[in-house]
């Protein structure tokens, strides 16, 4: 619950315009995000089979969308990711640590509905990302948030997403936080 009181905060704080134009066919929006998640990795086969690591991740995503129909956009986003992972046995000991970065590419679609001068939305992507050492894997996203429009044209979305990435060894789950902006081009 104090999280959604955390994301919601911002909408306190800001006067709005109504959540109608924008969200009209043809409209493009540019934005970007800065998202924080903590996420768990269990290897299931390979060298690794029986570990799990856990991670603390940083990324920095601009992102470009387009209404296809009322209501409806669908996008793409690059960006780039930096985290912490620590390697640990299936008993919890062990500890090694290594620092990644990484670039993503990604597609994805979104729902909005309008609520006033708010607009919740609702969206999935995928997403694809090559480590700098070029190891390349997929995820799958799924999201929910709300634009908050503190003016005509600008909105900050705070938002929740869920993340699936199933690699060849591994399969990561993870849940992140994110906090962006969108600027809709009327």
């Amino acid at each position: 619950m104090k999280l959604i009181q955390a994301l919601l905060l911002p909408s306190i704080i800001f006067v709005y315009a109504p959540a109608q134009e924008q969200l009209a066919v043809g409209i493009m929006s540019v934005g970007g995000s800065l998202s924080y998640m903590t996420s768990k990795t269990n290897y299931t086969s390979g060298f690794y089979q029986g570990l799990y690591a856990k991670s603390r991740q940083t990324s920095l995503t601009p992102s470009f969308a387009v209404f296809v129909l009322e209501r409806f956009q669908i996008g793409a986003s690059w960006g780039y990711m930096f985290y912490k992972s620590t390697l640990y046995d299936a008993d919890g000991s062990g500890g090694s640590s290594i620092l990644v970065k990484q670039r993503n590419y990604g597609l994805n679609a979104r729902y909005y509905y309008p609520l006033g001068t708010h607009a919740l939305f609702a969206g999935a992507g995928f997403v694809y990302f090559v480590n700098l050492d070029d190891y390349v894997g997929r995820s799958f996203t799924g999201e929910v948030g709300m634009e908050l429009f503190i003016s005509r044209s600008v909105a900050v979305e705070p938002s929740i997403q869920y993340i699936n990435s199933p690699l060849q060894e591994t399969n990561e789950n993870a849940m992140m936080i994110a906090i962006g902006f969108r600027y809709f081009i009327l």
